[in-house]
């Protein structure tokens, strides 16, 4: 692509197939890992777990986020890539990506919110998915975290260059990733739907995640 061309030039386009190819093997069997992790409890032991690893089943986005970008880190560094460069356009990519997702899980009536409380008036912003056990009116979750997504994906790709000359290589990538576990964090307290716990009620696996993701940018920076 054009916006490869000019931030990494000296990755081959075969590099850059092979990568993507990578992420999404990678990604895949990380979002139904960590899913069998924290929703499939009926798994039991190693073998069980490989097993279900090759059947269709629920997946996780920070488990895909982790395992694609472990399989992508691996193979740039086999490769001997310019990682941190390849972060910076990536990353936004990735992030305009979870937005679709998330129309997807809306549509879906996945990951849907917490009920709305409300006395007379159900407030015009509330959405109730008939799909549901409890059709009630609820926090429209999915979108607010899509509406993100697109924000952040616009930031990246836009002021690509703007934010390099402030930062380092990566550095916008860094910014990006950040940004989106500081709004998980938050985020996960108007999710309404079972997802795992790191604390029972207080901490959920992915506020448990973004707390390590926090963490680990704060050491790199």
């Amino acid at each position: 692509s054009r916006l490869k061309q000019l931030s990494c030039p000296q990755v081959s386009q075969r590099d850059i197939s092979a990568l993507f190819l990578t992420g999404y093997i990678s990604g895949y069997f990380g979002a139904r890992l960590l899913s069998i992790f924290v929703e499939e409890f009926q798994t039991n032991g190693f073998f069980e777990a490989v097993s279900a690893l090759f059947r269709l089943g629920p997946m996780t986005m920070y488990g895909g986020f982790l395992g694609g970008t472990i399989g992508c880190l691996i193979f740039a560094l086999y490769k001997k890539l310019p990682i941190m460069k390849l972060a910076d356009i990536s990353i936004p990519a990735f992030l305009f990506a979870i937005g679709i997702g998330r129309i997807g899980c809306f549509l879906n009536g996945d990951d849907y919110g917490i009920p709305v409380n409300f006395e007379s008036v159900v407030p015009w912003w509330a959405v109730t998915f008939p799909n549901h056990p409890n059709p009630v009116p609820r926090v429209p979750v999915q979108l607010i975290e899509s509406f993100f997504c697109f924000l952040l994906f616009f930031i990246g790709r836009v002021f690509l260059d703007r934010l390099r000359k402030l930062t380092f290589p990566g550095g916008v990538a860094l910014l990006l990733v950040g940004a989106y576990a500081i709004f998980r964090f938050f985020i996960e307290y108007y999710r309404g739907d079972p997802r795992g716990w790191v604390i029972t009620d207080s901490v959920s696996t992915s506020q448990f995640i973004s707390v390590i993701i926090l963490i680990t940018l704060s050491i790199i920076f």
